[in-house]
Parts: structure tokens; sequence; C-alpha cells
């Protein structure tokens, strides 16, 4: 059986790469953004993902683990405005 402490630092370690795992996805796909608003299919269908783009670009700039779930969100709204 593994101590404590060890136990509770690998887990640290795992969760912490998980955030980076999560965090370059959303820099990734910010770092699209421009090619898919110019692929919507509508000036509206722009206009309405410029909103929220706009709110996960400052989210990313301003990185919190706290606002992951909440990026992610972001993310699956302009992804599903995209179409």
């Amino acid at each position: 059986m593994m101590p404590r402490d060890d136990w509770e630092q690998e887990n640290a370690e795992r969760l912490l790469e998980e955030v980076r795992r999560r965090r370059r996805a959303l820099e990734d796909f910010v770092a699209s953004l421009p090619s898919l608003l110019a692929a919507a299919p509508t000036d509206e269908a722009r206009a309405s993902i410029q909103p929220p783009a706009d709110r996960l670009t400052q989210l990313l700039g301003n990185f919190h683990m706290n606002n992951l779930d909440e990026m992610e969100r972001l993310r699956a709204e302009i992804e599903q405005l995209a179409i």
C-alpha cells in the first residue's frame, strides 16, 4: 500500500496534468476561432458566435481553473452555433 503523502502527490500531479490538457485544448480551439467565424454559414451565425467567442477568449486570457467548466460550455455553445 502506498503512503498517504505519496498518493496525494501522485493525485495532485494527475489532476494538474488534466487541467493542463484541458487548457491546451481550449487554447487550440480559440486559435481556430478566426477560421470558424469565417466559415460560418451566415452573417447572423457569425454575429451569434462572436459574444461567446469573446467571452471564451477573455476567460482563457485570465485563466483560472474555476472557469474551466464554463470555458468548455462556451466552446460547446460556439460549436453548436457554427453548425
